[in-house]
């Protein structure tokens, strides 16, 4: 989370130099088929369609009781994290902008 929005907020300009390439996009094109292919390959052989299950329905107001009753430490642990993530996405940011602004005067 934190890179995203270091890469959400930073300037595009200082980070992605656009190079055009004919091999590199036939590369990527490549690495997309065989990656495709690859996850095409587990999925079909994971045995998906021939699973069966005998259990009972799942109650998913059950779910959420339990994780608000038992598992809120980790929600609250999860968020503080996510939190500061955001905030430290947000400085790295400004800071990067103010840097530039200093170099330039």
């Amino acid at each position: 989370v934190l890179i995203l929005f270091t890469v959400m907020l930073v300037r595009r300009e200082l980070i992605f130099n656009k190079i055009e390439d004919p091999r590199r996009r036939y590369a990527g094109i490549g690495l997309m088929i065989i990656v495709m292919l690859g996850i095409g390959t587990i999925i079909i052989g994971s045995g998906l369609k021939t699973m069966e299950t005998n259990t009972t329905t799942v109650d998913y107001r059950k779910i959420g009781e339990d994780f608000l009753t038992y598992y809120s430490p980790a929600l609250i642990v999860m968020a503080l994290i996510l939190t500061s993530s955001v905030i430290g996405a947000l400085t790295l940011a400004r800071r990067e902008d103010v840097t530039n602004e200093q170099r330039t005067d």
